[in-house]
C-alpha cells in the first residue's frame, strides 16, 4: 500500500500490510478541465514532480487534505487518483479489491464536496457516484468539507438523519463506530436494499457499477473491463455463492424505465412477425409481456428495494438453498400457482412496504414463466406480484432452474404445447377412478391434465388407473404420436406384455419412442371380482383436437361402461380359469368389435379375422371361446402390415394345450412370448396364433 508523507516534501511510501502506520484518506469526485482533460494528479505526475497549469487543482487538492491530516496528528494519507499505479493491471485490480479495507482502516475520512459551498450537507454531485458509496459507509469517522474547504459537519452526528434520507442508508449503519460493527450490519442487511443505495449512483465505465459494489457486499473477483453489464451479472453469481438471500431477486424494472439491455437477457415479442426474440439494442420500456433472465442487469433495478423488509435477522437459516449450475440457477422451494400452470410464483420470504407506508406490508415473490423442462424465466419484470393473496392455496415442492440467460428460449414458446396430450379425469366420472401413475413424470402436469411433449413428433407415455372397489387393480393406457398422428392402446389388467415397459418407468419412455410391438386398442373389456361378485368393466377410448394458449393438442377421450353381472352368468366357465384372490381375481375377455377410423389413423378391420384352432377356420369371437375354456388369454402382438410373419402358418389338427395361468405368470419373458413345455410357437400375426406339439 502507498502512502503520501504530510511533512515538508511530499512524497510516495510503500508498506506491507502489516506494517501501516495510521493515516487519513480522501474521498472525491474526480475533475475535469475546460479541454474535457482530467485534472486529477497521476502516479506518474507524482513521481515526476510535475507541477503545470493542467493539474493545479489537483495538487490543491493534495495540499488541503495533508494540511487537515497534520491538524489531527496524522503523517501519512492516501488518495486514489496518485497512490494507485493505473498503467499496471495488476495492482490496479488489487486495488480495487481492497480499497474498502483500505477505506474501513483509515482513521479518518476527509470528504471533499467540490462542488458544494453550503454550510450544510445537500444533494450534491458526490451523492451521485458510485465509487463514494463504499467510502461513506466503510470508514468509521467521515467528514465532510464544502467547495472552500470549510468543515460542515460528520456523518455520526446531528448530520446522520439527513444523510439517511438523502443515501437511503440506514441510520444504525451510519453511525456504527467499530469496522466489525459496520461489517456485522451490513451482512444483516438484505441484499435488495444494499442494492438499492446504488441505484441512483452513476459511473463512467458500466463494468464499475458492479466493482464499485464489491466491498459492500464482501465480495473478491477480478477485474475485465470490456464485459459490459456482464460484470454484474458475474457479480450477482459471486453473491449467490455466498448467501441464501432471496431479496437477490427483488428487482423489477419501472414503468417509465428506459434501459438498454444485452439480448441474451430480455426477450419480446414482435407484433410483426408475431415471434419472441431478442430485445432492442437501442434503449427502450419494459412490457408487460416481456421475459427476462432471473438476476437484474443493473443496480438501477432495485430502486424500489430500499422498501423491502425481512422477517426477523435470521431469515437466512430459513431460506431454501439455491446454486448457481451450467443449466441455470437451480433452487427447490415450495412455488405456489399464479393462474395458468405454466407460470408459478417464487415467494421470497419478505415483505415491501406500501407508499404511502401503511399498518400492514405484503409478502412479495416474482413471477416464473414455464419454457419445458424444468426451466423458469423471469416474467412480469416490472412487478414484484402479492405473494399471498394472487396465489392459489396449492404449493409444490420442485427443483427447477432459472434461466441465467434466455437467448436459447426464444423458439420455445411457440412449439411448448404444440402435439401435447390432454388426458381424462375419469374420478368425476367414475368417483375413486384415479390415476396411480403417469410416466414419464417430467412431461405430466397434473393441474391442467397436460401431456406436455415440448414439440417432439414421436413421444411416448403411460398413464394407470385404478377400478373403482378394486385398488389393487389397474388398467393402463399407453399413448403417444406415431409419425405425428395420435396413437392409443388399451391394456387390461392380467395383459403381460405391457408391464415390461411400465416397470422400467420414466428413464425408458423418455430415451424410447414408441415401440414397435404396441399395437392400436381402442377397446378392452375385463372383468373384476370373485365368483358371484364380479363386475365387468368395458374401456373405450379416442382422439380429438383441441387447443391450449393457441397452439393444437390432442384430447384423449375415454368412455368406461361398469355393470354387475349375474352369478349364472359365469356357470360356462371352468374353475381352473378362475385366479386365486391373491392375484385379484381377474379374468380378461378381448371381445374387441371390428375396428374404426379414430382421428387420423386408419386402423385395420379385423373382426372376421379367422384364428386357427384344430386345423379349422373360425371366426374371431369362436377363438375367443376356445381361449376362455383353455384359460389363455393371447397377447397383443404387432400387426402383419407392420412386421410380416415368417414362421409356419400351416393348420394343424392338434388340439391347443391347456395352458394355467399361474404357470404363466412365472414362465413369461419380458418379451412377452409364453413358453410352455412340449409346446412351440407356430404363427404370431395379429391375433391369430396356433400352437403345435413338438
Amino acid at each position: 500500500m502507498r502512502l503520501i508523507n504530510c511533512n515538508e516534501v511530499y512524497r510516495l511510501e510503500s508498506f506491507e500490510a502489516s506494517k501501516v502506520p495510521k493515516y487519513a484518506i480522501l474521498s472525491h469526485t474526480w475533475e475535469e478541465t475546460a479541454e474535457g482533460e482530467s485534472a486529477e494528479v497521476t502516479f506518474q505526475d507524482f513521481e515526476s514532480h510535475l507541477s503545470t497549469q493542467r493539474n493545479d487543482r489537483g495538487w490543491k487538492k493534495i495540499h488541503q487534505t495533508c494540511e487537515q491530516a497534520r491538524s489531527r496528528g496524522l503523517d501519512y494519507i492516501w488518495i486514489d487518483s496518485c497512490c494507485i499505479d493505473k498503467t499496471n493491471t495488476t495492482e490496479f485490480s488489487e486495488a480495487i479489491n481492497s480499497m474498502f479495507q483500505w477505506y474501513s482502516n483509515a482513521a479518518v475520512c476527509l470528504v471533499y464536496l467540490s462542488d458544494w459551498g453550503e454550510t450544510t450537507l445537500g444533494p450534491c454531485r458526490w451523492f451521485r457516484r458510485g465509487w463514494t458509496l463504499q467510502e461513506l459507509v466503510a470508514p468509521c469517522y467521515v467528514h465532510f468539507y464544502n467547495s472552500e474547504w470549510n468543515y460542515i459537519g460528520s456523518k455520526d452526528d446531528a448530520n446522520n438523519e439527513r444523510l439517511a434520507r438523502i443515501t437511503g442508508i440506514d441510520r444504525e449503519l451510519l453511525g456504527a463506530t467499530s469496522p466489525e460493527e459496520i461489517r456485522h450490519r451490513l451482512s444483516r442487511t438484505p441484499i435488495c436494499q444494499r442494492m438499492s443505495w446504488a441505484s441512483r449512483r452513476e459511473t463512467s465505465k458500466i463494468e464499475d457499477e458492479a466493482y464499485c459494489l464489491l466491498g459492500i457486499f464482501d465480495i473478491h473477483m477480478p477485474l475485465l473491463y470490456g464485459e459490459g453489464e456482464a460484470a454484474f451479472i458475474r457479480l450477482q453469481q459471486m453473491i449467490a455463492r455466498t448467501t441464501n438471500d432471496l431479496t437477490i431477486f427483488a428487482w423489477k424494472l419501472q414503468r417509465n424505465m428506459v434501459v438498454k439491455h444485452n439480448p441474451r437477457n430480455i426477450m419480446r415479442y414482435d407484433p410483426i412477425s408475431k415471434r419472441y426474440g431478442p430485445g432492442p439494442l437501442e434503449a427502450a420500456r419494459p412490457e408487460p409481456n416481456d421475459y427476462h433472465s432471473i438476476l437484474a442487469c443493473s443496480p438501477r433495478e432495485f430502486m424500489s428495494g430500499g422498501r423491502i423488509r425481512t422477517s426477523h435477522t435470521n431469515y437466512r437459516i430459513y431460506n431454501p438453498e439455491f446454486s448457481i449450475t451450467n443449466k441455470g440457477l437451480k433452487i427447490d422451494v415450495p412455488f405456489s400457482r399464479t393462474g395458468p400452470f405454466d407460470v408459478k410464483l417464487l415467494p421470497l420470504n419478505c415483505r415491501e412496504e406500501a407508499e404511502p407506508p401503511q399498518i400492514f406490508e405484503r409478502p412479495v415473490g416474482v413471477s416464473l414463466r414455464w419454457f419445458g423442462g424444468d426451466v423458469y424465466a423471469r416474467a412480469d419484470i416490472d412487478d414484484l406480484p402479492d405473494a399471498l393473496g394472487n396465489c392459489s392455496k396449492s404449493k409444490s415442492q420442485n427443483k427447477l432452474y432459472l434461466a441465467l440467460s434466455v437467448n436459447h428460449l426464444y423458439d420455445a414458446i411457440g412449439t411448448l404445447y404444440r402435439n401435447s396430450i390432454r388426458l381424462p379425469d375419469l374420478d368425476k366420472m367414475h368417483p375413486g377412478m384415479t390415476e396411480k401413475k403417469v410416466l414419464p413424470g417430467y412431461m405430466w402436469h397434473k393441474d391442467e391434465r397436460l401431456f406436455v411433449t415440448y414439440g417432439h413428433q414421436s413421444p411416448f407415455g403411460c398413464i394407470s388407473y385404478r377400478v373403482p372397489g378394486h385398488t389393487n387393480v389397474i388398467f393402463r393406457v399407453f399413448f403417444g404420436l406415431k409419425n405425428g398422428s395420435p396413437f392409443l392402446c388399451l391394456a387390461d389388467p392380467s395383459s403381460k406384455f405391457f408391464p415390461a415397459f411400465y416397470e422400467l418407468g420414466g428413464a425408458f419412455l423418455a430415451r424410447v419412442r414408441m415401440p414397435a410391438a404396441i399395437v392400436q386398442t381402442p377397446r378392452i373389456e375385463f372383468t373384476v371380482g370373485k365368483k358371484k361378485q364380479r363386475t365387468s368393466v368395458i374401456v373405450c377410448g379416442s382422439f380429438k383436437g383441441g387447443k391450449h394458449n393457441g397452439e393444437p393438442i390432442h384430447d384423449l377421450v375415454l368412455s368406461v361402461e361398469m355393470k354387475r353381472e349375474e352369478a349364472d352368468s359365469r356357470a360356462s366357465v371352468p374353475e381352473r380359469s378362475m385366479p386365486s384372490a391373491r392375484s385379484h381375481s381377474v379374468v380378461t375377455s378381448h371381445t374387441t368389435p371390428p375396428f374404426e377410423r379414430i382421428g387420423k389413423w386408419p386402423l385395420p378391420t379385423m373382426g372376421n379375422s379367422p384364428v386357427t384352432d384344430r386345423g379349422q377356420t373360425v371366426t374371431f369371437d369362436e377363438a375367443m371361446d376356445s381361449f376362455k375354456r383353455t384359460g389363455w388369454i393371447p397377447p397383443l402382438v404387432t400387426p402383419s402390415e407392420e412386421r410380416p410373419c415368417t414362421k409356419s402358418t400351416e393348420p394343424t389338427d392338434t388340439p391347443l394345450r391347456e395352458v394355467n395361468l399361474a404357470r404363466i405368470n412365472k414362465k413369461e419373458s419380458r418379451s412377452g412370448n409364453i413358453e410352455q413345455p412340449g409346446c412351440r410357437r407356430t404363427e404370431s400375426n395379429w391375433c391369430r396364433v396356433s400352437y403345435e406339439e413338438v
